[in-house]
């Protein structure tokens, strides 16, 4: 058997995500009897948008019937995800001026998620080197989109500025999610970083070891181990994700929204 390797880098900073390739290999070697195998499919250096391996998503699109229009106040647009100097970028701008932006719970930011047409599965180690944006939002390196679309592994959401839980802005945050007849059973495992995300570019990765165990590593050195919640398994294969999310107390959690000024097209 052959164990699977995706390798990209990322940069998200201010409120921009870029994404180019990485030829780095894994910090650690295969299991015994095993060999890494770099999967083509989840593996670019974005000369151009390879639309063959990567879907810019959009409020009213998704794959295999999966519509989502965004976490409020952030509605998905294809149109803010681009390829520019060799890196794929994906912007958050507001769309209008929301008021309070912490009380508004309307689709007021514009914001940018891609994600792979290919699947990453159990065996698979995959990374991506990025830098926080300085936004009070998600700058995510996640995998979902199964078939079944309950399960999921949050790599980091890490934000570069978390306004009203500012602790969050040295944390590399990692998760998992299955969610069954209604219930979330998510387990959170937190990473205090050493340094500010927004800072500097830091390679993530992630090695999908069972369907219950997902080890996290930062800068190539081994972090934690997170299990799934009561055992539960996250099996099915899933599609990489790059994204950017408000998470606001008032619409839902999180550490609020970032201001109108910050996120405003010039």
């Amino acid at each position: 058997m052959k164990y699977k390797l995706t390798l990209v880098t990322g940069i998200l900073v201010l409120s921009i995500f870029n994404i180019h390739s990485q030829t780095t290999n894994p910090p650690f070697g295969p299991p015994s009897g095993k060999t890494w195998q770099v999967v083509n499919q989840l593996t670019d250096n974005f000369s151009s948008f390879d639309g063959n391996k990567w879907v810019k998503r959009n409020h009213d699109t998704g794959p295999e019937g999966h519509r989502w229009a965004g976490r409020k106040p952030g509605k998905i647009h294809a149109s803010q995800s681009s390829v520019v100097n060799g890196k794929l970028r994906i912007t958050a701008t507001a769309d209008y001026n929301p008021g309070d932006a912490q009380t508004n719970c309307e689709f007021w930011l514009k914001t940018g998620f891609v994600y792979s047409k290919a699947k990453a599965g159990i065996g698979y180690y995959t990374e991506c080197s990025m830098r926080a944006s300085d936004l009070s939002m998600a700058s995510s390196f996640w995998l979902k989109l199964g078939t079944k679309n309950n399960q999921e592994i949050d790599v980091t959401e890490t934000y570069g500025n978390g306004r009203n839980t500012r602790f969050w802005d040295d944390k590399i945050r990692t998760n998992t999610h299955v969610f069954l007849n209604g219930d979330n059973a998510t387990n959170p495992k937190p990473i205090t970083a050493g340094f500010k995300p927004k800072d500097r570019f830091h390679r993530v990765g992630m090695f999908w070891k069972t369907a219950t165990q997902m080890d996290i590593y930062v800068d190539g050195a081994y972090k934690i181990s997170m299990a799934t919640k009561n055992g539960l398994k996250v099996e099915e294969s899933l599609r990489l994700i790059f994204d950017m999310e408000a998470f606001v107390p008032e619409c839902g959690s999180g550490p609020g929204a970032p201001e109108y000024r910050s996120c405003k097209t010039k």
